[in-house]
């Protein structure tokens, strides 16, 4: 190095005790800018969400329909008319009043006679039939239909064979239990039929065996 550099390096240094030869500021850091807080954002709730937090309440659900099995059973009371049912007009479709031509035509009797002869005759019944017999009249009809003497048979308020005279006279209050052993059966008016009664023949017992079903009017004895 020569002198003048030496010197020069001498100055400086003693300049920068006495005058304060300082050294260069450093450059300042860049201002940061203020940090602002932001406020969270409110989400707003979908349609679904608004219905469910404060909507309406739905509707209350129906109640559901009674299904065949809860629904009640109607009790249906039994026709007159069906094979095991005696009264109040006939037995199915053999009536009392019935001409003997149109009983005949049935093809359920056995016709034992025709034109004149006796005032009534019995009919005996064909055995595929719930009948023991028919009285019939040629010139009145059919006067008197006997059912077989089976429990099953019975009228429309449920009398059949195998019934006490007590129990007759509870239902048809017109019978006189103390008459059951009346010599040609004793007789109960018919419901319904004002113009037929039922004939009745009783055990010993007073127990029902018989039930015949026979027009008011008697033409078998004129």
């Amino acid at each position: 190095m020569g002198v003048i550099t030496r010197v020069a390096v001498g100055v400086c240094a003693v300049a920068a005790v006495t005058a304060g030869c300082a050294a260069p500021t450093p450059a300042a850091a860049p201002e940061s800018s203020p940090v602002v807080a932001i406020p969270a954002t409110t989400p707003v709730p979908r349609p679904s969400e608004v219905e469910t937090m404060g909507g309406p309440s739905k509707a209350p659900t129906a109640a559901p329909k009674p299904t065949s099995a809860t629904k009640p059973t109607k009790v249906t009371k039994p026709v007159p008319g069906g094979n095991d049912v005696i009264g109040p007009f006939g037995w199915q479709t053999l009536k009392l009043g019935m001409s003997a031509d149109a009983a005949d035509a049935l093809g359920m009797l056995d016709r034992t006679s025709e034109g004149g002869g006796e005032l009534c005759a019995p009919w005996p019944a064909l055995p595929i039939t719930a009948l023991d017999r028919a009285v019939v009249s040629e010139e009145h009809g059919v006067f008197a239909i006997h059912p077989k003497a089976e429990a099953w048979i019975h009228t429309p308020e449920g009398m059949h064979v195998g019934w006490t005279a007590a129990q007759v006279h509870a239902t048809y209050p017109d019978f006189d239990p103390a008459r059951f052993d009346y010599a040609h059966g004793p007789t109960v008016r018919v419901p319904g039929n004002p113009k037929a009664l039922y004939r009745m023949q009783f055990n010993a017992s007073a127990v029902l065996v018989k039930i015949i079903l026979e027009s008011s009017v008697d033409v078998c004895s004129v």
